[in-house]
């Protein structure tokens, strides 16, 4: 009978040996059964990472104990998880994204934005403002038709000397070094323009011109160099040595300078100066303004027809045109469009606009965040950054709500939003620290 009983123990320990053996083996390389599926399954992995780190992480609105980010979690079922991100003191991040058999899924460098509320830069009520290349300099137009320089580096205020008084003045643009600013001032049909040089020590508003130009645009690569159009042509004027030089006698719609091209524009026909008899591009109506040109294609746009073009110089038939009241450049490849109700990117390799959202808001102003993967709006009364992961769907937060948002723009780290808003009774320039 001992004898009986030792065996049957051997053989179910022997049996208990090839049925659990398999079973351990199984779980330590990461198989699970999956009751909901009523099988055995090959678990996945999900990496995590958030800037700033340390944030707290849900998966399905559990908090994962003793894991902030960033974290490795293992042996997932297959499934879609809902994952959030919380940190005190930021916007919560969530998705959800799918886990899946014997693989890995990523959901990494997660921006987590700050939660604060807009501070005053100035206290004058703001007409307009412009922002440098390099962002770091701000002009700025009050209402009593004043121009002011904000640092955005110490948010230092200055005022330039010589300033004359300025009945109805224009921000005209920056040169391409940051370093020089055109304002134009009208009084009676007639135009003055004026050039601010930082770089000098004198910091003054000066007069450039003699002639009543209708138009006066910088060349896009010399901050010595700009383009004055009057009703006798196109004149070029050197800063340097003060002098005028007439280059195009015909009439002009509008021109644009870049490289050492100059390109005209004649009712709809774009041209060459050095050809202007040749039409390298043809819009579909006049009244554009030609704005830059990157990568063999010219970009233009019609304020009053909401409608901005984007002209293939090499092949026309690849020209391209979209509804637009603005745009924005992440680099010299990729384009931020928007309208009143929508949202687009452009790359000029992938040839085809992407929509990116569509709202029910009227949107008033877009841009980029440097990362690339985020880009920031304001729609009516909020600012919102939608992140471009479509991933499931897109996060969309809203950062602040100011009455009455109008122009956009960040600072050269993206860590502050600069824009204009109603606060305090009045239009004021407004910064959020974002980051």
């Amino acid at each position: 009978m001992n004898l009986i009983c030792r065996r049957i123990v051997y053989l179910i320990f022997v049996s208990a040996f090839f049925i659990v053996t398999p079973l351990i083996l199984m779980y330590t390389q990461g198989y699970r059964y999956n009751f909901a599926k009523s099988r055995v399954q090959k678990t996945g992995i999900l990496i995590i990472s958030s800037l700033p780190k340390k944030a707290e992480i849900y998966l399905n609105g559990k908090l994962l104990k003793n894991q902030s980010t960033p974290a490795r979690i293992e042996k997932l079922l297959p499934a879609d998880y809902e994952i959030k991100l919380t940190k005190d003191g930021y916007h919560p991040w969530q998705k959800k994204l799918p886990v899946n058999e014997n693989a890995t899924t990523f959901a990494e460098d997660i921006i987590l934005w700050k939660q604060t509320i807009p501070l005053q830069l100035a206290t004058e009520n703001i007409s307009d403002w412009l922002i440098a290349p390099e962002r770091e300099k701000i002009a700025l137009l009050t209402a009593d038709n004043q121009l002011k320089i904000l640092d955005t580096i110490d948010s230092r205020l200055t005022i330039p000397k010589n300033q004359p008084p300025l009945t109805a003045p224009e921000l005209i643009g920056w040169s391409n070094t940051g370093k020089k600013l055109l304002l134009k001032d009208s009084v009676q049909q007639q135009s003055r323009y004026y050039l601010l040089n930082l770089s000098t020590n004198s910091d003054n508003l000066s007069k450039i011109n003699s002639r009543n130009y209708f138009s006066v645009k910088w060349d896009q690569q010399n901050d010595n160099l700009v383009y004055g159009l009057d009703k006798t042509g196109l004149w070029e004027i050197n800063l340097f040595n003060q002098q005028e030089k007439l280059i195009f006698t015909d009439s002009l719609d509008d021109f644009l300078v870049t490289g050492g091209e100059i390109f005209i524009l004649t009712g709809s026909n774009l041209s060459r100066l050095d050809t202007p008899d040749k039409i390298d591009a043809q819009l579909d109506s006049p009244d554009y303004q030609l704005i830059a040109k990157e990568n063999g294609k010219i970009i233009a746009i019609n304020k009053a027809r909401q409608q901005l073009a984007i002209l293939d110089l090499a092949t026309p038939a690849k020209n391209l045109q979209l509804s637009a009241t603005g745009f924005d450049w992440l680099n010299n490849l990729t384009l931020l469009i928007f309208n009143d109700w929508e949202i687009w990117i452009y790359n000029f390799q992938d040839q085809e606009p992407k929509l990116i959202t569509r709202l029910g808001k009227k949107i008033a102003a877009a841009v980029w965040h440097k990362s690339g993967q985020h880009l920031i709006f304001a729609a009516e009364n909020e600012l919102r950054i939608i992140e471009l992961d479509n991933r499931e769907s897109r996060n969309i937060i809203t950062l602040a709500e100011v009455p009455e948002i109008l122009k956009l723009s960040l600072d050269p780290a993206g860590k502050n939003i600069y824009f204009t808003g109603h606060y305090s009774d009045q239009m004021e320039l407004l910064k959020l620290n974002i980051r």
